[in-house]
């Protein structure tokens, strides 16, 4: 669990630095490894809180195009909402604009759930190791751009049994 100390807290700007391992996280996924690292300021003003924080941690994972294993740091910034509310903490219900709910006797401000989220939504879709990113596949792989040299290349002619297909496409 990632939790923000706000027990005694006074109104006002306070720093806050937490590291803890990515197991200790729930749900996050197998790739990233090491520390989660959040690193911030939250805000307090009344029953309000404003967390501010950068994210960090590593992601380990396969390039799409070498196969090979590299690590990726992922960086995300948060901005997070939370406003004392006990009869909505207890339903676990949001408020208005995503404002995280909690009780009036909480110690602590769980921002696991917000953590998970963004280093899970900010992994790369694309895959490629840092080594392979300004290169050109056939850069990373010469023999493949021969073996299409070398292939006989296409006609513009068509199969005659797929030549009725053609009477079906609109004008």
């Amino acid at each position: 669990m990632i939790a923000v100390h706000i027990q005694g807290m006074h109104d006002g700007v306070h720093p806050i630095t937490i590291e803890t391992a990515v197991d200790s996280v729930t749900g996050l996924p197998a790739e990233f490894v090491g520390t989660v690292v959040v690193d911030g300021e939250i805000s307090k003003l009344g029953r309000r809180f404003h967390i501010d924080a950068s994210l960090e941690c590593t992601a380990r994972l396969v390039c799409d195009r070498s196969l090979e294993e590299f690590d990726e740091r992922i960086c995300v910034d948060i901005a997070l909402d939370v406003m004392i509310d006990t009869e909505r903490a207890n339903r676990g219900d949001m408020l208005d604009d995503d404002v995280l709910a909690i009780r009036e006797d909480d110690k602590v401000i769980d921002i696991s759930d917000v953590v998970r989220q963004e280093l899970v939504v900010h992994l790369p879709m694309r895959r490629v190791a840092p080594a392979y990113r300004d290169k050109d596949l056939a850069d990373v792989f010469p023999n493949l751009s021969n073996r299409d040299a070398d292939a006989p290349q296409q006609s513009d002619t068509i199969d005659e049994r797929w030549e009725v297909l053609r009477s079906l496409r609109k004008p």
